[in-house]
């Protein structure tokens, strides 16, 4: 009977947690995490030069990531090796950020098609699907680095915006058959109607370390890490106004989804010899959640041991079309879907459930009646963790076939929009 129960319980999770992940990117990776990735749609595995390195045949939608703005000299391919040659440069007196760094002229239509022409045959001949493209909109020609950059651009170019000459450049690519997925397209919203995702990072959580000596697993590191579970303002409230305007945008505009990706510290617990780093499992579920809202992608990194990001959320079933908007309270947000709900809190709750649902975070079936959630305390952020949840109802009928099983590993309005900073060298990693 035992026996019984126990694989019945199994089935259940089966069916709760019953397809690919969506959206994952895990350059610099390792053998576990190209294991991990293999049960996500989209999987962005690094240049290149990195691809080279690995078999990607085992992945649906496999991309590659490129810098949009620019190029480094000492790692120059030979597309840019002719685009020194010919000068198709915006920073011909030398370099803004770091020693051999140039800058494409992506208004040169010579340049564009002939990259366009070099990115899908590098793209073709080792089977990738898509690119992602750091930099993805012309902001940091707004940055004062990059003053002379722009001086320069608009003296060769009086009667065109380099916005313009990206969209160009992402709709020919799209017409060759690759996705596009860009960072921060909604910055210019003209861009939104060229590609298929476009990705913000740290916008529902992020992680920082500060200036204090801490052991985790035995091992001394001068910096602490802790998670930010409000990066955008100090309320949930906060968070749900920037996500509302670019869902905004989404319905505006061609793109398909936005893409949240988030970063989180470790947990933290408190061993004889330190501290042991846990998975983060409720700032995940926050973000996933979160997301979730709008129906858009997000996935959560953790910077410290990628290995502690591994979590069974990602591949929960569908939840079917939404039943209404989403509803507001004190606490935070909820929204009805065909097949579940979706809420997110900075409270305490106990919710009033008229029927049996699966708490996907609890992996267990709950209610009906009262049913209470509490926050953790994160005693590293020293900040109590919001909640975010994802419950799915019963379905009579279950004709799904049963895909993957549960993972057993685990424009002046937008200028209050936080800036993904400058970074230098591989400025998405």
């Amino acid at each position: 009977m035992r026996g019984r129960v126990l694989l019945a319980a199994a089935l259940l999770v089966q069916l709760a947690f019953a397809q690919k992940g969506e959206y994952i990117g895990i350059y610099p990776w390792n053998s576990d995490q190209l294991q991990w990735a293999k049960d996500f749609r989209i999987v962005e595995l690094g240049s290149f030069g990195d691809i080279d390195r690995i078999d990607i045949s085992d992945y649906e939608t496999p991309i590659t990531y490129q810098w949009l703005a620019g190029f480094y000299e000492d790692q120059a391919s030979e597309f840019d090796r002719w685009v020194l040659e010919k000068g198709y440069i915006l920073n011909p007196k030398g370099h803004i950020l770091d020693e051999g760094d140039y800058y494409y002229d992506m208004c040169n239509e010579e340049l564009r098609e002939r990259r366009i022409n070099y990115l899908v045959q590098e793209c073709e001949q080792r089977g990738l699907k898509g690119i992602f493209f750091d930099w993805g909109n012309e902001e940091f020609l707004n940055e004062p680095e990059f003053k002379e950059v722009k001086a320069y651009f608009e003296l060769i170019h009086p009667d065109t915006s380099y916005k313009e000459c990206i969209r160009d450049f992402y709709e020919k690519l799209r017409q060759k058959g690759l996705l596009i997925v860009s960072n921060q397209a909604f910055r210019n919203p003209i861009l939104l109607d060229a590609v298929d995702l476009d990705m913000s990072e740290s916008y529902i959580s992020t992680a920082n370390e500060r200036q204090e000596p801490i052991t985790i697993e035995g091992q001394r590191y001068e910096t602490t890490p802790y998670t930010v579970y409000f990066p955008l303002g100090p309320s949930i409230h906060d968070t749900y106004t920037y996500l509302k305007e670019l869902d905004e945008l989404v319905q505006e505009h061609k793109v398909q989804q936005m893409v949240y990706n988030n970063y989180a510290a470790p947990k933290l617990v408190e061993s004889p010899s330190g501290y042991e780093a846990k998975t983060p499992r409720e700032v995940i579920h926050y973000n996933y959640a979160f997301a979730k809202l709008f129906q858009a992608i997000c996935y959560t990194e953790v910077p410290f041991d990628r290995s502690l990001e591994q979590d069974a959320i990602y591949f929960t079933k569908d939840l079917g079309a939404p039943k209404g908007e989403i509803e507001r309270f004190d606490w935070g947000y909820r929204r009805e879907f065909e097949k579940g709900f979706v809420l997110v809190s900075q409270e305490d709750l106990t919710l009033d459930l008229d029927r049996r649902v699966y708490d996907t975070f609890l992996q267990e079936w709950v209610g009906p009646g009262p049913y209470e959630i509490k926050r953790g305390y994160d005693r590293i952020a020293k900040s109590h963790i919001p909640i975010g949840r994802i419950f799915l109802y019963e379905e009579q009928e279950e004709k799904r076939e049963h895909g993957t099983p549960f993972y057993k590993r685990p424009m002046e309005w937008m200028e209050h929009f936080p800036l993904s900073p400058i970074k230098h060298r591989f400025p998405r990693w």
